[in-house]
């Protein structure tokens, strides 16, 4: 077949252009050609089309456009046009609002191409807006797909599921169906369904307006705008941060996703923001309004409004005389102003109300309600509950069994018959309470608290308060020195002190003490049997008469104890601890290291641990038993350590008691003293001149800085000087004499030797045992007991003989030698370590020899009155000399004469038993000695 062609002629009627088939075009078998179409055209100027597929293009008059058979397109230009597209698929290009589009049914799928206003004919299934200038397009009862173009379009579907797509301008789609479907691009306009069902917005719409009788409306990720009708509409933002106005009708709308705005408009609208932070206007009715999640701000407006709050950043605003509003919350809130109900839900523990008379209802759970001003009802429900009030027509609901409830009263205030506890704040300053065991506590001004019946707790604060006990085993917080205690309760009552105070005593009629300072505290009971405990400083305890229970506590605690039946409780390292008792014979008790006795003549005694025992002025019996004991007599005591290295510290003349294999022990002693059997160690104490004496063990002495005499009796003893004038006996050899300062005398009660032919006084040999001699230079040496042979040290020496017939020998160093009574030699020093030797004849009975005198040497006799004096080897003279201050006293003086310094005097002096005329170092004169 051949093709088809247009051609154009000019038309005769308006000079403009016709459009007509090529002649050479077949229709039905017959050829056509222009110059007979153009004469089969009729006046109406009709364009007929064929059975084929036609394009048809009119005029700008009215034409008439019949497009038969084929898919037709039909163009009837300017004009009112009439247009028929006759069966097939056909297209109509309409340009004027007064055109005309005729088709039949099953005529085809017909589009409608309109650059005008357009609402499309039955039978018509398509339109298609087309120009850029804003169009409505509507349809029809098919199921019609109708697009706009890329101006503001109106697309209205009518009957049918319709398909409309709007393209770029701001469109605006009526939908009443269903199965109606609305397609947007991405970023083509601001787009609205006014939907008189419930509607869903697709892709790329971004606001619903509800109509008619819908309900419904659903938004998509956009920012939508949906708009209820006057039904009960749902209204649902979904995603995006929508605006969702009910308008009239009991609304419900859901914010969802995203920063959403909520109008309720009027009704009784129920408004959910979602999980961002929205913003909720109820409008008028009652509303319901919940944020959910996130910070929300929401307004109920006129109505009986309920708010639903579960973030600390919800604002719930209301207006004065705006109805009876209530917040449920599920966090700690106080409600706002004009707002009169508070519902605390889930996991709120706190809800405050305003200056309203509130009603606040608190959980299962442990709430704080506080009403503010106004006259309140407060309800915690079950729960340990606190409720602060503040004027008196607050109301406090508590069912019984509704847990343990506190009150928090800022006036004057009495609990009710379930309630447990009261605190008094602000200006209140009575307190009272019912038949329950009450907890009560006042403020900082001078409270009267009265607990009524019941085991009841009552703490003043820091006023001079007066608690009021009454019946039960009640509890006094004590914090201020001027409180008074009244305590009404019968003898069967167990009550308690808990105080704050440093020092305390118990008034009558309390049995329990307990001190909370950790500081250190003072204790004090009353008759009662009390039981006192104190913190972890050092405290005193001291039960009074009664029989008493004591708990000092962690710290260094002092425990009067005056009668049998008190008990001294503590526990392993919990300080060093101490009992004072008047009792006549006390005990230590378990993990106690110390006792003082007090009051007459007692006995004390110890435990297993390190004690210190004390006793006083009277005769006391101190037993340390098992531990390193510390035992301090006071009067005439007996000590007994027991076992373990006890310490023994002596005043006066006590008795020390210790038994075999009980530990090293030592007694430290302000007076003289002789250790008793099994006691190792002595040392003298203070700065008297007293005495040290061991026994036959192995001892260690120590003296003083007084003069003392140590002698440690037998055993092999170690004696410590000190700083005074000491004499130290000795009686062995393994002695050992520890001396820093003073002037020393060694005692010896040991021989230092063995000595020969002591009955030839002009020649004696002798011996040095070995170990004998002494290990230090004491300044003076006596020989005691039976002792014959005396050796010095190198060192200067005064070395003393008893009434032996003694052997004295200097052995070095600047020593004065003096036999004592007995028939005595006297050596003088040799060798190169030898300065002066001095003989000192003391007018004690026997004949002394001397032996090796050496005026070279500066040896000097020192010679008491005598009778005779005789020697040999050198020369000597005697010269009587009267004492010129005295002249009943005579001295004398003895010349020594020498030929060289090697030459030694040996000679015999008998001196009288007399005791006069003894000379001074000053009248000492080189080798010239006066007598």
């Amino acid at each position: 077949m051949a093709k088809s062609r247009w051609i154009t002629l000019p038309s005769a009627l308006d000079r403009k252009t016709a459009s007509f088939l090529d002649p050479k075009i077949v229709d039905d078998g017959r050829f056509l050609d222009a110059a007979a179409a153009l004469a089969a055209a009729p006046s109406a100027r009709t364009v007929p089309g064929t059975p084929k597929a036609d394009r048809l293009i009119g005029t700008s008059g009215n034409d008439v456009l019949s497009g038969l058979g084929g898919n037709d397109t039909l163009d009837g230009r300017k004009g009112r046009d009439r247009m028929t597209g006759g069966t097939g698929n056909d297209t109509y290009i309409v340009d004027n609002s007064r055109d005309q589009v005729i088709e039949r049914a099953r005529g085809g799928t017909d589009l409608v191409k309109a650059s005008v206003h357009w609402i499309l004919g039955s039978q018509v299934e398509n339109l298609t807006l087309t120009g850029r200038v804003a169009l409505k397009g509507t349809g029809n009862a098919l199921a019609n797909t109708i697009t706009g173009n890329d101006g503001h379009n109106i697309l209205d579907g009518k009957a049918g599921a319709d398909r409309l797509a709007g393209a770029k301008g701001n469109d605006t789609y009526i939908v009443d169906h269903a199965g109606d479907r609305v397609t947007e691009k991405a970023n083509q306009g601001l787009d609205t369904v006014q939907a008189s069902v419930s509607y869903t917005l697709g892709a790329h719409v971004e606001n619903l307006l509800l109509t008619g009788s819908a309900l419904f409306g659903t938004g998509n990720e956009l920012a939508n705008a949906i708009t209820g009708n006057a039904l009960a509409n749902q209204l649902n933002g979904d995603a995006g941060n929508d605006t969702l106005d009910g308008g009239a009708g009991d609304d419900v709308l859901l914010g969802g996703t995203g920063t959403d705005l909520l109008l309720g408009g009027d009704g009784n609208d129920a408004l959910d923001g979602g999980s961002e932070n929205d913003s909720l206007e109820g409008g008028l009715g009652n509303d319901r309004l919940d944020g959910e999640a996130a910070a929300d701000a929401m307004a109920g407006g006129q109505g009986d409004d309920v708010y639903f709050v579960d973030h600390a950043g919800d604002v719930v605003s209301e207006g004065a005389g705006s109805g009876t509003d209530t917040v449920w919350s599920s966090v700690d809130y106080a409600l706002g102003a004009d707002v009169e109900r508070l519902m605390l839900t889930g996991a709120a523990l706190s809800g405050t109300g305003n200056a309203l008379a509130n009603t606040i209802t608190g959980t299962a759970r442990n709430n704080i309600l506080d009403g503010g001003a106004g006259a309140d009802t407060l309800d915690g429900g079950t729960g340990d509950d606190t409720y602060v009030v503040d004027e008196a027509g607050d109301v406090i609901v508590e069912a019984v069994g509704g847990g343990t409830d506190t009150v928090r009263a800022a006036f004057d205030y009495t609990l009710g018959n379930t309630l447990e506890h009261l605190v008094l704040i602000g200006t209140a300053v009575a307190g009272t309470g019912n038949g329950l065991d009450n907890a009560i506590t006042g403020n900082a001004l001078d409270n009267t608290l009265d607990g009524g019946d019941g085991a009841d707790t009552l703490d003043g604060g820091g006023g001079a308060d007066t608690l009021i006990g009454g019946a039960g085993n009640d509890v006094y917080i004590v914090d201020h020195a001027d409180d008074v205690i009244d305590e009404q309760g019968g003898e069967t009552d167990f009550d308690t002190v808990r105080t704050t105070l440093q020092t305390y005593f118990m008034r009558a009629g309390i049995e329990t003490l307990v001190m909370l300072d950790d500081n250190g505290t003072n204790a004090n009971g009353n008759t009662l049997n009390n039981n006192i405990t104190t913190g972890s400083g050092d405290d005193f305890l001291d039960g009074g008469t009664g029989a008493d229970t004591l708990r000092g506590g962690s710290g260094n605690d002092t425990y009067t104890i005056d009668q049998a039946g008190d008990t001294v409780v503590e526990n392993a390292d919990e300080g060093i601890d101490t009992v004072r008792s008047p009792m006549m014979s006390y005990t230590l008790g378990d993990h106690v290291e110390n006792l003082t006795l007090i009051g007459g003549a007692m006995i004390g005694i110890g435990n297993d641990l390190d004690n210190f025992i004390t006793g006083n002025s009277f005769s006391n019996q101190l037993e340390g038993r098992d531990g390193n004991d510390t035992l301090v007599g006071g009067g005439t005591d007996a000590l007994i350590g027991g076992t373990g290295d006890d310490l023994y510290i002596v005043k006066t003349d006590d008795w020390v008691i210790e038994a075999t294999s009980e530990g090293t022990d030592t007694v430290e002693a302000a007076v003289s003293f002789v250790l008793s059997e099994n006691v190792e160690i002595l040392v003298l104490t203070g700065t008297d001149n007293i005495n040290g004496t061991g026994n036959g063990a192995d001892n260690r002495i120590v003296g003083n800085s007084g003069n003392n005499i140590l002698d440690g009796g037998g055993g092999t003893d170690t004696l410590e000087g000190g700083e005074g004038n000491d004499i130290y006996v000795i009686d062995s050899p393994n002695d050992t004499i520890i001396d820093t300062s003073g002037t020393s005398t060694v005692r010896a009660a040991y021989e230092f030797g063995t000595c020969t032919r002591l009955d030839n006084p002009l020649f004696t040999a002798f011996t040095i045992n070995s170990g004998a001699l002494l290990t230090f230079n004491p300044e003076r040496l006596e020989l005691a007991g039976n002792v014959v042979l005396g050796i010095g040290t190198a060192g200067s020496q005064h070395i003393l003989g008893n009434n032996q017939r003694n052997v004295l020998f200097g052995n070095g160093g600047l020593d004065t030698l003096n036999g004592g009574e007995g028939n005595d030699v006297l050596f003088a020093s040799t060798g190169p370590a030898r300065t002066k030797t001095v003989f000192e004849f003391s007018g004690k009975l026997g004949h002394d020899t001397l032996r090796g005198f050496n005026v070279f040497a500066g040896d000097i006799i020192d010679l008491r009155p005598f009778n005779k004096v005789s020697g040999s080897a050198g020369n000597y003279s005697v010269q009587v000399i009267t004492n010129p201050e005295n002249t009943n006293h005579k001295y004398y003086r003895v010349n020594v004469f020498a030929n060289s310094p090697t030459e030694t005097w040996t000679g015999s002096i008998d001196v009288p038993d007399m005791t006069t005329n003894i000379i001074t170092e000053a009248q000492l004169r080189a080798n010239i000695l006066l007598f």
